[in-house]
């Protein structure tokens, strides 16, 4: 087993699932599914802040990105042998 670790060089990450995205470790997940957030664990749930804003619902909805039909494959070569999982596109 191998650690992953996502870093934003422009100081964001953005994660979206046209279904949905789960996150799990150690029996606790965050499902975010159909407008909804679901947050269970077997043990503490623990909410840290100098205040709360409980208001009313929002939603924000982001288009997908779209991918290029093709791949300069020696670029994917290259990404492959570096271990760099961003390939550029033709």
């Amino acid at each position: 087993d191998k650690d992953l670790t996502i870093t934003s060089a422009k100081g964001k990450q953005q994660f979206n699932g046209k279904k949905e995205i789960l996150l799990t470790s150690g029996g606790a997940y965050v499902r975010i599914k159909d407008g909804k957030i679901e947050l269970h664990a077997p043990g503490t749930v623990s909410f840290k802040g100098g205040s709360h804003d409980w208001s009313g619902p929002d939603s924000l909805n982001l288009p997908f990105p779209r991918f290029p039909n093709t791949v300069c494959k020696s670029c994917m070569a290259n990404a492959f042998q570096q271990a760099n999982p961003l390939v550029n596109a033709k």
